[in-house]
């Protein structure tokens, strides 16, 4: 497989393989508030390309019946990760929920949509349906004020379709049920190592579908053109610079510090070491650092995520 296409399936691999057993809808009469992320994987969705009925999501995943007797060829519905914002879009006091789902029809892309719903006697109620994107990838998701907002790697004009690196911010507001798009003011940039700065980032799998261990933890940080932070057991740093096409990097050789480790650790941290020198591309899903390492003829793929911010511990008179 080339290097290039894996971010590409990144979100269908992901998402499919964490299908969890059906839960109850939970949206009554008695239910306040916006819906839960429960609620948004197992509730009815309208508005998706080639699909004219009502898609209703199981365990955050739908499958049509396909669209020929002589093919196997099916549409999907799946939700994005655990993502979900809330906040009061329409300014009426009550807060919606926006849920993300990805389309397929059975092809080689993944169509993003955004979703607002909110409760209207207790019920889920879908509000409006909006297309982001093909294969996009979400490098953040936040509301502000009355505007949905995201940061995402896209494609520009001239690059390859399975891999997007244009950086760009959009935004969109709710106006009746419609999500209109607005212009968000924000200059957009090309796919480089510098996109992994301002964020400490954690290692959460090792490749798609393995986690991390928890303990000890692994740790990423740029600035000025390397990558630092905890491998497991000591400190490290490598360089980092961009590579031929917008997207690949070129990773250094590592250097730390030299403490004795514990055997899990150890191994732990040579590991990540090993992945980390092999990383030839970057990306992002859900929010997360996703880095693409070449090893032994295969490829693999590391997640981060965002690390919480430490606890403020000044003190207040």
């Amino acid at each position: 497989m080339r290097i290039t296409s894996v971010l590409c399936v990144l979100l269908g691999l992901t998402v499919l393989g964490c299908q969890k057993k059906p839960a109850e809808q939970s949206g009554s009469k008695t239910a306040t508030g916006a819906p839960t992320l429960e609620e948004l994987k197992n509730t009815e969705y309208t508005g998706f390309e080639e699909v004219s009925r009502t898609v209703h999501l199981s365990g955050g995943a739908w499958e049509g019946a396909p669209y020929d007797s002589r093919s196997e060829v099916r549409p999907h519905v799946i939700y994005v990760k655990d993502m979900r914002l809330e906040g009061d879009l329409d300014g009426n006091g009550s807060p919606e929920a926006v849920a993300f789902l990805a389309f397929a029809s059975g092809g080689s892309g993944d169509l993003l949509h955004i979703v607002v719903l909110d409760r209207r006697q207790g019920a889920v109620m879908q509000r409006a349906n909006a297309i982001v994107g093909d294969r996009v990838q979400i490098r953040g998701a936040r509301i502000e004020g009355a505007n949905i907002v995201l940061d995402l790697v896209e494609a520009a004009p001239g690059d390859p379709a399975c891999c997007p690196a244009e950086l760009v911010t959009r935004r969109w507001q709710l106006e009746g049920d419609s999500l209109v798009e607005r212009p968000s003011g924000i200059p957009h940039t090309r796919l480089s190592p510098e996109a992994t700065d301002g964020v400490d980032w954690k290692l959460k799998e090792w490749n798609l579908g393995e986690p991390a261990p928890e303990d000890p933890t692994v740790t990423l940080i740029y600035t000025a053109g390397r990558w630092s932070g905890n491998s497991g057991c000591n400190r490290y740093a490598a360089s980092v610079s961009s590579g031929e096409n917008p997207g690949d990097v070129i990773v250094g050789p590592s250097f730390g510090t030299r403490m004795a480790c514990e055997p899990t650790a150890a191994a732990m941290e040579r590991r990540f070491l090993t992945q980390l020198g092999a990383t030839k591309r970057i990306g992002f899903y859900a929010g997360r650092l996703a880095l693409t390492y070449a090893m032994d003829d295969s490829l693999g793929t590391m997640l981060f995520e965002p690390a919480p911010a430490a606890p403020d511990t000044t003190a207040r008179p």
